[in-house]
């Protein structure tokens, strides 16, 4: 964390954890566009027609009154409602967790971002729109931005949690520079394998030091990514639960403790 603070500017640190180490970075609506399109057929503007159906669908359903588009991106996200939203934590610890708690079996994978601290206008309220359909394309398909909280929510704000979003990462060859050959020559990644990595356009250095990170573009999001053996699971999930950081806490359950508490005061 001190290296990437040498890159001068204001950026917000987030963490990522996934419980498949094989998992690439993407959104629940990138997955769900690919249960009826090819990878290589995936677009921008696909994703930006799934994203208002949803939207149309939920508000002639009676979700979402009096809420701004966001907001209701937001709480659909956690519903199961695929969303573009990609949820990250401030709290490394966190992150932990959700690597963790299961696919014991499973090497696990932790994400680092350094997202541009500028933030997405918020909606007008009682508008439709969305803060990133100003944004043209162009500028949007390498951008990535980090949202804090727009509602009160007991689970967010218990996992520190807040999102990342941006437009379909560009894919064109020799963009992502993240491999090594044997004589230690950087590779490109083939451009039908970007969006398995990251659906997001972020750079992920081959190697990180201050001189390195010195030279970070001011508006573009980097990370760092570590492969965690499943053999180290357990033993992570435990330290991270002497935290207080459990399934208890990470996912309150108000519901239950309001029935637990009206039995408990019967019998006092």
């Amino acid at each position: 964390m001190k290296i990437v603070n040498a890159s001068g500017g204001s950026r917000q640190l987030v963490w990522r954890g996934q419980a498949d180490a094989d998992h690439g970075l993407s959104s629940s609506l990138f997955r769900k566009a690919l249960a009826t399109t090819s990878l290589t057929d995936i677009s921008e503007k696909l994703l930006t027609a799934l994203e208002a159906e949803i939207i149309s669908y939920a508000r002639k359903s009676g979700l979402g009154h009096n809420m701004t588009s966001l907001e209701l991106l937001v709480t659909a996200q956690h519903y199961g409602i695929p969303t573009r939203l990609i949820d990250v934590s401030s709290d490394p610890f966190s992150a932990i967790w959700f690597a963790t708690n299961m696919l014991q079996r499973k090497d696990a994978r932790l994400f680092m971002f350094a997202v541009p601290s500028d933030v997405l206008a918020a909606e007008t309220p009682g508008l439709s729109g969305l803060p990133w359909q100003t944004i043209p394309l162009k500028d949007w398909t390498n951008r990535v931005a980090y949202l804090s909280p727009v509602i009160a929510n007991p689970r967010v704000k218990a996992q520190n949690g807040g999102f990342l979003v941006g437009g379909l990462a560009k894919n064109y060859a020799g963009s992502q520079k993240i491999l090594r050959d044997k004589s230690g020559r950087q590779r490109a990644v083939p451009k039908e394998q970007i969006h398995e990595i990251s659906q997001l356009y972020v750079h992920f250095p081959i190697r990180l030091t201050e001189a390195m990170v010195r030279k970070w573009k001011p508006n573009e999001t980097y990370g760092v990514t570590w492969r965690i053996p499943s053999g180290v699971k357990s033993e992570l999930l435990r330290a991270v639960g002497t935290l207080n950081i459990d399934a208890r806490t990470i996912y309150p359950d108000y519901e239950s403790a309001a029935q637990g508490l009206g039995e408990h005061l019967k019998l006092t």
